[in-house]
């Protein structure tokens, strides 16, 4: 049994078995194409909650090491060349910027989520409410959140979500403690460029977030950014 260093001033228990499970995977301890142990095991191997578990397994999928298939596991992917920036940051302070006046709800139903959604929070296919939420500037749309939230978050009226999704989650004793953020930039894809009326292909920002309350998923957040209208600032403390 291996344990972790949670002391102050040591890199999150997360990042730790991140690294640990990279080294392993490079060693061929575990082989491409081989599977993972179960998040049970490691939860065992390293002492940690399973939270800690899936914030290590969101990077190696989100980093393109490993694949999680229903009904199989983890499978260990041949690996691919990729330059990526990590911010490490607290979670102290977590606040929505103040825009409403120009953020729209355009819908808020109950609809399927994207595969990863349910494998990821471990959930059967079912119909889960979605948050669609836009930006505009000049009537023009410049960004686009597509919010999956978890079945046990009590929300279900469009009028609870109209202003602050993250207040809202706040009142009912159901505040952000824990996120993965994890943001790429590249071109257009197809479907966004048709939603949103974009006559030429562009630079975008796409950003997935994944919110926890204590070990309790939330959220499961896609954004899109259009580039030019788009500034990413790190506060860290």
């Amino acid at each position: 049994m291996m344990k972790l260093i949670a002391k102050p001033g040591e890199r999150p228990l997360w990042s730790q078995l991140y690294d640990i499970l990279c080294e392993r995977i490079d060693a061929g301890v575990y082989p491409i194409n081989g599977m993972l142990p179960a998040e049970k095991d490691l939860m065992n191997e390293f002492e940690v909650s399973r939270i800690v578990v899936r914030q290590a397994m969101d990077k190696l999928m989100m980093d393109g090491r490993v694949q999680r298939t229903r009904g199989k596991g983890t499978i260990v992917l041949e690996p691919v060349e990729k330059l990526s920036t990590s911010f490490v940051s607290s979670i102290h302070g977590l606040t929505e910027s103040k825009n409403y006046k120009n953020r729209r709800v355009i819908s808020f139903e109950k609809k399927m989520a994207p595969e990863e959604v349910y494998d990821y929070w471990n959930l059967e296919p079912q119909p889960i409410y979605c948050l669609v939420r836009c930006t505009y500037l000049k009537q023009k749309v410049v960004n686009r959140f597509e919010t999956y939230l978890h079945p046990s978050v009590p929300l279900s009226q469009l009028s609870e979500v109209s202003d602050s999704l993250y207040e809202a989650l706040k009142d009912r004793n159901y505040e952000v403690t824990q996120i993965t953020d994890t943001i790429t930039a590249g071109l257009i894809r197809p479907e966004d460029q048709e939603y949103f009326g974009l006559d030429e292909i562009c630079a975008v920002v796409y950003r997935t977030r994944i919110s926890y309350h204590q070990d309790q998923p939330i959220e499961y957040t896609y954004s899109t950014y259009l580039a030019e209208g788009y500034q990413l600032t790190i506060e860290n403390g």
